[in-house]
C-alpha cells in the first residue's frame, strides 16, 4: 500500500481536503449566482411582454 502513502506533493488526505474545498467553493459560487439571477429574473416577469414605455417605467 505504498501508493496511498504519498500522493504527489501532498498526502492523500490533504489532496482529498483540497478537492472538497474546491467543490464547496464552486457550489457556493453557483448558489450565490443562482440566488441573484433568480431575484433579477422572476419567472412571471420573464414571460410578460412589455411595451417600450412599460419596460422603461418598471422598477429594477
Amino acid at each position: 500500500m505504498e501508493a496511498f502513502e504519498s500522493f504527489g506533493f501532498f498526502g492523500y488526505a490533504m489532496s482529498t481536503l483540497i478537492l472538497i474545498a474546491f467543490m464547496v467553493a464552486i457550489l457556493g459560487f453557483a448558489g450565490v449566482l443562482f440566488y441573484f439571477l433568480s431575484k433579477a429574473f422572476h419567472s412571471q416577469d420573464a414571460i410578460t411582454v412589455d411595451t417600450k414605455q412599460e419596460a422603461l417605467d418598471r422598477p429594477i
